[in-house]
């Protein structure tokens, strides 16, 4: 299973105008991975959630009343169940979590007022939740069509708001997205275009399948999508190594939409989802995405 990142290959693409080729890809998401791998080690964390299980040690972790999460393979972003010695803790009445500004939480409290203790035995505590340093999310748009469990790709509302090394979260079940295609987005261009740079301006049969940020393509330019008003879509031509191009009234237009993933990663199991379906997308710290980007 591929790990999620934390830059996308088209983040990257658009601030170096790299060529989207297959040679040139596989280079930029090798590079990817090896500045997420760098980012975990200088933390010791890592920066999305996995559903897992753990089984703290208590001669190790405990002290007192509170269970310490001290290391990546502990710290939390949320517990979905807590048992000690077959019996089941609940959040809020048996114990909190801290730092009251987690996740990450780091430590696993008793409330004095309970009657819960931690046990000495071993594997005595099973810890069941999201483990890792960080599950925000953004907005990620909605599913264009329906996806059955064992299927490969889906295809998004808004290619804008995915790219290749993210993890996307639709319903309880999180995917690994490696790759990408494009689709027809319905658009046709009704005025014809020139080979210049200076041509920036399509008109569409209907601007409303077209969004802001995403990068189309007509023929075999790809173009990036600048402002969409109307049914004027302003763009910049030839981007991430195509070529300026002239393009005949009502050519098709496609877009970048259908997204080759991993099923069930992180700890999830692959589901059906029906169109229309929400998207969102894992969003590590503002830093960390700087820092692997650079």
């Amino acid at each position: 299973m591929t790990l999620p990142r934390y830059v996308t290959r088209e983040r990257v693409q658009r601030t170096l105008d790299q060529a989207d080729t297959f040679r040139v890809n596989a280079v930029i998401d090798a590079a990817i991975a090896s500045a997420t791998t760098d980012i975990e080690g200088w933390t010791h964390r890592y920066f999305y959630p996995v559903t897992a299980t753990r089984y703290p040690d208590p001669w190790r972790q405990v002290s007192g009343g509170i269970l310490w999460l001290d290391s990546s393979t502990y710290e939390v972003c949320s517990v979905a169940s807590l048992v000690v010695d077959g019996t089941a803790l609940t959040e809020g009445t048996d114990f909190y979590l801290e730092p009251e500004d987690g996740p990450p939480f780091t430590s696993v409290r008793l409330f004095r007022t309970s009657d819960a203790a931690w046990s000495t035995d071993e594997r005595s505590i099973v810890m069941t939740g999201e483990i890792g340093a960080s599950n925000a999310t953004r907005a990620g748009g909605a599913l264009a069509s329906s996806t059955g469990s064992s299927s490969s790709t889906v295809i998004v509302t808004n290619g804008a708001l995915v790219g290749v090394g993210d993890l996307i979260t639709i319903g309880a079940e999180r995917l690994m997205v490696t790759d990408r295609m494009n689709t027809a987005t319905g658009a046709t261009i009704t005025v014809a275009l020139d080979d210049l740079d200076s041509d920036n301006v399509l008109t569409v049969s209907d601007g409303t399948l077209i969004n802001q940020g995403e990068t189309i393509l007509i023929n075999g330019e790809r173009m990036f999508v600048e402002q969409v008003v109307g049914n004027a879509v302003t763009v910049q031509r030839a981007v991430t190594g195509s070529v300026l191009a002239v393009h005949t009234s009502s050519t098709a237009v496609y877009a970048s939409r259908v997204l080759v993933v991993e099923r069930g990663a992180t700890g999830t199991t692959a589901a059906t989802h029906t169109a229309s379906a929400a998207i969102t997308v894992n969003d590590p710290p503002p830093l960390v995405q700087t820092a692997a980007l650079a």
